[in-house]
């Protein structure tokens, strides 16, 4: 039976549970999603809607100011003293990056922020980030 070339698929990468079948398995899938999922595919030149925390959610700077977005990032970055920056960015841990990952949802932005070694270089990944953006 001739083999017919088929266009390359994305694999959903999950843990198998019990109830899949062997099968399944020895074909590579890793799990069955159960309903369509719809995925939204940015188009060339869209921008990405802005992303606005909320209540907890905030960032919350050490001097109380209370953070929103990548917008509000930016703005705070500008001010902000070398000795603000240090209390969340010292000794090994970087919380503006974990927020803007883990709040807002920019893994791209998270990595820039912590490979920045100073304010200066995360203001500039900040802005750079911000530019895919509609606001």
């Amino acid at each position: 039976m001739p083999t017919k070339k088929s266009s390359p698929i994305k694999k959903v990468v999950a843990v198998v549970k019990k109830k899949d079948s062997p099968a399944l398995r020895q074909a590579g899938v890793k799990k069955v999603i159960p309903k369509a999922v719809s995925i939204k595919v940015k188009k060339s030149g869209e921008k990405k809607p802005m992303v606005v925390a909320s209540g907890e959610m905030c960032f919350w700077v050490n001097d109380g100011a209370a953070l929103s977005s990548m917008k509000d990032l930016s703005d705070a970055l500008r001010t902000m003293s070398k000795e603000q920056f240090i209390h969340h960015t010292g000794m090994g841990r970087n919380d503006f990056s974990a927020w803007v990952k883990d709040v807002l949802g920019d893994k791209k932005c998270s990595a820039d922020l912590m490979k920045a070694k100073n304010m200066k270089a995360a203001l500039s990944a900040v802005e750079k980030h911000l530019k895919e953006y509609r606001f």
